[in-house]
């Protein structure tokens, strides 16, 4: 079960800050694309290599602590790691502080990354669009805050409190409006200049650090890009003395310089005049500066001070259909001047040029080891069969327990989503696998595979087949679409014949342990946990737990410490169940009442959970966030401790069949899988083989054309 959509493919090899170039890995082409959305570099990145991107549409938030060649998840903390935006304080090699944005309001982090914490802001300010601290914020504590509906704050003692800045829209009567971007002077300590764009059309300037602004001046068009920044140094732009200057990027108007706080703007050279910007940022150096600016189509341009505009694509890759904006940010090294190193935040992913823009290389910030959905043998204990769905090394079984792998048939697509393998494997050689628009099946332990439901739309992003598969056929899918309204949760009969069974996005599945007697089922949805009787043809909600957004759930026999439920007669079943927002709940009685377990505090979030199939004997569950590392309680959910050396972030979480025998489980994560085969006490992560790149898939190759695959 993976409830959200990560994409991930292999990390490239890069020139490490201060080392040398290691060998390349394989480059793999995918869709859909590594969109970065967040970003920032550390301001002594030319010694502590480090660079944080943002893939919210994905649910991560990475960390490069060697300049690129190599990402991990730095998300533990963080609601839901949907992260909209990053910001690094200007003496973070001091103080290890990055800001961000996301879905659930403002965190902080003052460990550069490996624990977050919620800020505290006014009701009025949590819909952040933009935090920017001041180039002083070490000494003034100076942080601005744009917000997508309320104005414009400011807070002078690092976020403790926070005041609403008077805007001039404001004072008559108006909404504050969406304030995003907003920029400090780089002399703000002297000058107490910062500048703040309101909907995209009115610039606002203030002298006296945001207690007064008043519209400037703004070139023709819509402003998507604010930036000011030192001018001259040796090399005064057209001739300027050395001062601060403002420039402003526009949707097809180009890029314009103010050297006059914007009472004036000159256009920033005239090869831009008809350039779509998405974003500018500067590199100031001894003998002047560089500016840079993205685009929407036009790749990534720069311009030294007194010199023309220039950019060179090569390294690039073609843009895809999803999209009419690509060239989201352009990161320059604050060593630019001797490193020469810049990144390009794209909709098709990271990229860097170590020849100051003069050609860029792909970043596989999400690599194929990555394991996303995990299926376990029904007779692990005596096979050792495990299957793991990767991005971008395909649909891997092992057989030894993660010593050795085989690439099994995904009818050319190297990124599958669910799996679902018979519990009769051994006989039957049955094992499903989800693609685009494709569900897959193969009964030749993965030779060959041919389509299990012909026009299918979506994603299979959860597959299961039932305990008596072998004799009922019975499995189940859930296809995701663009929209929820669009998803279907499928179910199959012996005939192999499909049909819907009521329900439209079910995040996880789990069968009585009396299934072939009782045919009983849940499923955790969206709208809250539902429950089958009749082998899923038809479903109804559980209104004892009441809560919604469900992720996982979880049941084993009987009630911990119950002497006649291990067969989950009398006291049992029990229920585990993860919520999004509400916690975990768990119950003893068959689900007719529930009890609410804290695990890990307030801001972990389990998003799956799995009881041992001997929880009445061993109180033993396991519970996996996607923002914190693995949990695991032995007291039947009274207290919960993290798992240590294994796991940073739990994709999926799967407890072996045969786990009386074997103990085992295996995580999918970032890193890849892990395995533990003392209950979660100590961990090892089998080497995933890494491909060489392969062709383009026709699926792939359609997605990026704009049509459906075949």
């Amino acid at each position: 079960m993976l409830a959200v959509l990560i994409p991930l493919a292999a990390a490239a090899a890069l020139l490490a800050p201060a080392a040398a170039a290691p060998a390349p890995a394989a480059m793999l082409f995918h869709s859909p694309h590594d969109v970065i959305e967040a970003w920032a570099i550390s301001p002594d990145f030319e010694h502590d290599g480090t660079l944080f991107v943002g893939l919210p549409r994905f649910s991560f938030l990475l960390r490069s602590r060697d300049g690129g060649a190599t990402f991990e998840s730095a998300a533990a903390g963080l609601y839901s790691a949907y992260v909209l935006q990053l910001a690094i304080s200007p003496d973070f090699a001091k103080d290890r502080t990055l800001w961000c944005s996301e879905a659930h309001g403002l965190y902080v982090t003052h460990d550069a990354g490996e624990s977050w914490a919620p800020m505290t802001v006014p009701a009025a300010a949590r819909e952040a669009a933009t935090l920017v601290p001041s180039p002083g914020f070490a000494t003034d504590g100076t942080l601005a805050l744009g917000t997508r509906r309320d104005g414009l704050w400011i807070s002078r003692d690092r976020g403790a409190t926070w005041t609403q800045a008077t805007l001039p829209a404001a004072e008559h009567g108006k909404s504050p409006g969406s304030v995003t971007p907003v920029a400090f002077s780089p002399a703000f300590a002297q000058d107490g200049v910062l500048m703040a764009l309101v909907g995209g059309a009115t610039l606002l300037r203030s002298s006296d650090g945001g207690r007064t602004l008043s519209a400037v001046t703004v070139p023709e068009g819509t402003v998507r890009a604010l930036i000011m920044g030192e001018r001259g140094a040796g090399g005064a732009s057209d001739g300027a003395e050395r001062g601060v200057s403002a420039w402003v990027g526009t949707a097809g108007n180009g890029v314009w310089r103010s050297d006059d706080g914007g009472a004036s703007w000159q256009r920033e050279g005239e090869e831009t005049d008809r350039l779509d910007v998405l974003g500018l940022a500067r590199s100031q150096g001894p003998d002047g500066g560089v500016l840079f600016a993205s685009t929407v189509a036009d790749g990534v341009r720069s311009k030294p001070d007194g010199g023309a505009w220039s950019g060179n694509p090569e390294g690039f890759r073609d843009m895809t259909h999803q999209t009419q904006q690509h060239y989201t940010a352009v990161i320059p090294s604050p060593a630019f001047a001797r490193d020469r190193t810049v990144f390009a935040a794209t909709y098709e992913g990271l990229y860097v040029s170590r020849t100051g823009g003069d050609g860029w290389q792909w970043l596989n910030v999400l690599h194929p080891q990555m394991v996303r959905n995990v299926w376990m043998s029904s007779r692990f204990a005596e096979d050792g069969t495990m299957w793991f769905s990767t991005y971008g090394a395909g649909l891997l079984e092992t057989a030894d327990g993660g010593k050795t792998f085989r690439v099994l048939d995904t009818a050319e697509w190297m990124f599958p989503d669910g799996i679902a393998a018979s519990p009769d494997y051994a006989s039957d050689h049955t094992v499903f696998v989800g693609t685009p628009n494709r569900l897959l099946v193969s009964t030749d332990g993965g030779k060959t595979s041919q389509s299990a439901l012909p026009g299918a739309r979506g994603f299979a992003r959860l597959l299961a087949t039932a305990p008596d598969f072998g004799r009922s056929g019975r499995a189940f899918a859930h296809l995701a679409n663009e929209t929820a309204s669009k998803d279907r949760f499928v179910r199959r009969s012996v005939d192999g014949t499909w049909a819907d069974t009521g329900l439209h996005t079910v995040e996880d599945v789990a069968f009585a342990p009396d299934w072939d007697a009782s045919g009983c089922m849940w499923a955790a949805c969206p709208e809250g946990l539902m429950r089958s009787d009749d082998g899923g043809a038809s479903f109804h909600r559980v209104d004892a737990l009441d809560a919604q957004g469900l992720t996982g759930v979880s049941v084993a026999p009987g009630a911990p410490g119950s002497a006649d439920g291990a067969d989950g007669s009398a006291a049992g079943p029990s229920l585990m169940a993860a919520t999004r927002g509400a916690g975990v709940f768990l119950s003893t009685d068959g689900g007719a009442s529930w009890t609410a377990l804290t695990v890990g505090g307030p801001t972990v979030r389990p998003w799956s959970v799995r009881l041992s199939p001997d929880f009445a004997r061993d109180g033993t569950a396991f519970a996996g966030p996607l923002n914190d590392a693995l949990f695991v309680t032995r007291d039947g959910g009274a207290t919960w401790a993290r798992a240590t050396g294994g796991p940073r972030i739990a994709l999926e979480l799967q407890v072996s069949p045969t786990y009386s025998q074997d103990h085992a489980l295996v995580v999918g994560s970032y890193e890849g899988p892990w395995i533990s085969r003392d209950a979660g006490r100590t961990w090892t992560r089998p080497e995933i083989p890494v491909p060489a790149e392969p062709a383009m898939s026709q699926e792939s190759a359609a997605l990026n054309a704009g049509g459906p695959p075949r």
